[in-house]
């Protein structure tokens, strides 16, 4: 029998204070089971998300007592690679491919990670935040709210521009990873997830646009099949990979294995899969940076650019002064085997 805790407590509402986290202006929301740190000028990330029982930072940290200064429109660096930020409107850096703005560039990771945020009106318990396009014409709204051991955070993009706009938002989480975790997905998803195509070449699973059956693929003739589902850490290697399907349930795990009490630990993100059908999986064990982290990315569009989203039919365009709104979950749960 298994009995499950969510380290859930709803005996105290979420505060919401000013302080500080390595040097950078703070805005701190916290309740029984979970501490968010959010930082307004550094694209309104969520730099920590502390699990109070049992006690655990799910983010990777960079290590060190303050952030770099961060520069606009600069590559994504090793201390950049913390905590959870959104891409926005591309992944990759590269020439915008399509009118009015063909040839504008995009930025590494997008533009809104690195611009500061304002602070907007919300509900007791609650923290929003809005960033306008600086080089097209979007208005970007998230709001953080806590419910027991679950991080809800609200978005709404606006298109302020009388043309389609072929854009991309991704989540991007970065979970500081342990030898032999492992990805899992709901029996819904099985036969949407049986396949994945590769977003960056890489000699371990192959050119862009390979296909690879999911969880255990064969890159080449001769190599064994290794699962995709499994994490390692200091491997040397990186990968990156979208599920090729859009999802049938927005709902994937990242599950420890369980220690030698049997209590098992792992965090489950929810999304809705009709208006964020995509997953990307960035997994680094230590190929970039020496970091060991895996980034979990639900996502609008596929393929990390609205080029690639086109060309490989994962498209997202916002209709001229169009909305789309949309939420993501994150729930740590611990299970204990008796």
């Amino acid at each position: 029998m298994t009995k499950k805790n969510s380290a859930q407590s709803l005996a105290q509402a979420p505060a919401c204070v000013k302080s500080t986290y390595k040097g950078e202006p703070a805005l701190v929301l916290e309740n029984d089971a979970l501490r968010l740190v959010v930082l307004p000028r550094r694209g309104a990330k969520a730099a920590s998300i502390y699990v109070k029982k049992p006690a655990r930072e799910l983010l990777w940290q960079y290590p060190g007592d303050t952030y770099p200064p961060l520069v606009p429109g600069s590559a994504f660096k090793p201390e950049d690679s913390t905590g959870f930020d959104d891409m926005f409107p591309t992944v990759n850096a590269e020439p915008y491919p399509f009118a009015p703005w063909a040839g504008q560039p995009l930025p590494d990771h997008g533009e809104v990670w690195f611009m500061p945020w304002e602070e907007t009106p919300s509900e007791a318990g609650s923290l929003s935040f809005a960033v306008q396009g600086r080089n097209f014409p979007y208005r970007l709204q998230k709001t953080f709210s806590l419910s027991g051991a679950s991080l809800r955070i609200q978005y709404h993009v606006e298109n302020l521009g009388e043309t389609p706009f072929p854009c991309l938002w991704a989540a991007h989480p970065l979970f500081a990873t342990r030898q032999r975790m492992r990805i899992s997905l709901p029996a819904a998803n099985r036969e949407s997830c049986a396949r994945v195509i590769v977003a960056n070449s890489s000699e371990e699973l192959g050119p862009q646009g390979t296909l690879l059956d999911y969880p255990l693929a064969s890159p080449r003739r001769g190599v064994p099949a290794f699962d995709l589902s499994k994490i390692s850490v200091d491997t040397g290697l990186t990968r990156k990979f979208y599920f090729a399907k859009p999802l049938t349930l927005g709902e994937v795990f990242l599950e420890d294995p369980p220690s030698e009490d049997g209590t098992g630990f792992s965090v489950a993100l929810r999304f809705p899969a009709d208006k964020v059908p995509y997953l990307g999986i960035w997994v680094n064990e230590g190929g970039w940076a020496g970091q060991n982290n895996i980034g979990i990315e639900p996502a609008a569009a596929g393929m990390d650019s609205p080029g690639n989203a086109r060309k490989f039919g994962m498209e997202w365009i916002l209709p001229p002064q169009g909305v789309q709104e949309w939420w993501l979950e994150i729930e740590p749960r611990v299970a204990q085997n008796v």
